[in-house]
């Protein structure tokens, strides 16, 4: 599904202060780390997944078992292009998303919104957008979309492309992103170290 996400037009819908899927702030949906991002070239802006905002597991509701999972997705590092313009860099990019379907879902159809947001290395939010997408999977299916963009990003006359970064998330609940940020391990939360206690 090809999506435009295009200049001047797109500057208006937001400000600096825009939460980003419930982050505070855009710098909590930053920090980069070579599994999450990816160069597109000297004169094109980095792509990356927001930090604890690539993943989901849904559930019904009734617990967190196997059998009340709704549905989980996961963005895999967005792949592209981009062409330098004196005025604008264009950018074609695909986004690669993992999706399964649980057994509290009865529908074979699974839909669920994501985000791409266009920043200043400086934190400063220009353009975000938001999308739904989905799926009809078997029980336990797993299948892989690919969504594809076209942007337009103004820049200054000689403004290198590295000054700017693409970022793309999901849109989660306060409870899901709480629940992406406690520390894991091999899935399951590091429990609490209780207060007092030295660690080695």
């Amino acid at each position: 599904m090809k999506k435009s996400l295009r200049g001047a037009g797109r500057l208006a819908l937001l400000s600096m202060a825009l939460a980003l899927a419930g982050c505070d702030s855009l710098s909590e949906a930053l920090g980069f780390s070579e599994d999450n991002t990816l160069e597109l070239g000297p004169s094109c802006p980095r792509v990356a997944v927001g930090d604890d905002v690539g993943y989901i597991a849904r559930y019904d509701g009734n617990g967190t078992k196997k059998e009340n999972l709704l549905y989980a997705v996961k963005l895999a590092v967005p792949n592209g292009v981009c062409y330098l313009n004196e005025t604008s860099i264009e950018v074609e990019m695909s986004l690669p998303i993992f999706v399964q379907r649980g057994p509290a879902t009865e529908d074979r159809e699974v839909k669920f919104q994501y985000w791409v947001a266009v920043a200043r290395i400086d934190k400063t939010i220009l353009a975000r957008e938001a999308y739904e997408t989905g799926a009809e999977l078997r029980l336990d299916e797993v299948v892989e979309i690919v969504e594809e963009f076209d942007q337009t990003i103004p820049i200054e006359p000689g403004e290198p492309g590295s000054n700017f970064v693409i970022i793309v998330g999901l849109t989660l609940s306060e409870d899901e992103l709480a629940y992406n940020r406690q520390p894991k391990i091999y899935g399951r939360l590091v429990p609490a170290v209780p207060e007092g206690s030295v660690t080695p």
